[in-house]
């Protein structure tokens, strides 16, 4: 996919012209996910390159490593200078304290490109390269992407969704959102109505199970449930290409609670327990999403401070 903005695009040679690369470059790379994979698979296709270098003569890659960090001297801004001559250094001392072998080598930088490619498919990021091989001077940008992605994948972990150590810490991860259109309105006195008329117990929690609805109230249940305002609480969350989010419809219910405490479903509000079979998956989680079709009007909930 060509595009206007990317013709004419050259070798940069100043901060304005680094600066309009990373901006491109950062809407491809968002995700911690694809950013931490381009933290490996980037070194590891330099120290390929390198190692073919230091098969010719162990002073090569000395020098081709001098070369590149002082041309970036006056390129790219201090910070990313300074991390990017630090990652280019433990790149060489890894060719050196390694010696990678020919077939190591080839192995690296074609390791390189396709876990890259992977990282891009599994986060739904489309490529950078993607949005330039059309273009008539492409060849010209494919070097200039080549030459910086090491600064531009090391300044991308600023601006990415999400930490890359995010999953090792404790998050906020109640959800709020507010359904307040005409439709959702309308759907939620429909479902409390039907409760009302099938006169719920007094004595315990009341349950109707979706997949067991029928007719209107079945209807209504699934428009909220499918509504704009629920998935787009999790999206703005988690990020939108990041994470799918999928409806368990058969852990979905209606329920009522009962003004009568007691050894009854109310219990799992403040009990440990577990929802669903889905923890046992990485990266998966199982949100209890409560939508309250009326007031709460006969339940008090006591807490201790």
């Amino acid at each position: 996919m060509s595009s206007s903005s990317s013709k004419g695009a050259s070798t940069s040679t100043s901060l304005k012209g680094y600066a309009a690369l990373e901006a491109k470059f950062r809407k491809c790379h968002t995700y911690s996910v694809n950013i931490g994979l381009h933290l490996i698979t980037t070194p590891l296709g330099l120290a390929g390159f390198l190692g073919l270098l230091n098969l010719v003569d162990g002073a090569i890659p000395l020098l081709v490593s001098a070369v590149y960090i002082g041309s970036l001297y006056k390129i790219l801004p201090k910070s990313t200078y300074f991390k990017t001559t630090v990652a280019s250094i433990l790149i060489l001392l890894s060719v050196v304290v390694v010696q990678p072998t020919l077939l190591i080598s080839l192995l690296g930088i074609a390791a390189s490109y396709v876990f890259q490619e992977l990282a891009h498919i599994i986060t739904g990021e489309i490529t950078y390269q993607s949005q330039y091989m059309g273009d008539s001077d492409w060849m010209s940008q494919l070097l200039e992407h080549t030459y910086y992605l090491l600064p531009l994948v090391l300044d991308a972990v600023d601006y990415m969704h999400f930490s890359l150590l995010g999953f090792c810490v404790a998050h906020n991860r109640v959800l709020y959102t507010k359904l307040d259109s005409a439709q959702q309105k309308k759907d939620l006195k429909t479902l409390e109505k039907w409760v009302l008329d099938n006169e719920p117990s007094t004595d315990h929690t009341t349950h109707w199970w979706y997949d067991k609805l029928e007719g209107a109230p079945r209807d209504a249940f699934y428009r909220i449930a499918n509504c704009d305002n629920l998935i787009g609480m999790f999206k703005e969350s988690f990020g939108e290409k990041a994470y799918d989010v999928d409806i368990i419809d058969a852990m979905n219910e209606i329920y009522v609670a009962s003004p009568k405490y007691g050894f009854n479903s109310d219990g799992v509000f403040y009990m440990k327990h577990v929802d669903g079979p889905y923890g046992i998956f990485p990266f998966c989680s199982t949100y209890r999403t409560m939508v309250a079709v009326n007031f709460n009007q006969q339940i008090k909930t006591s807490g201790v401070g």
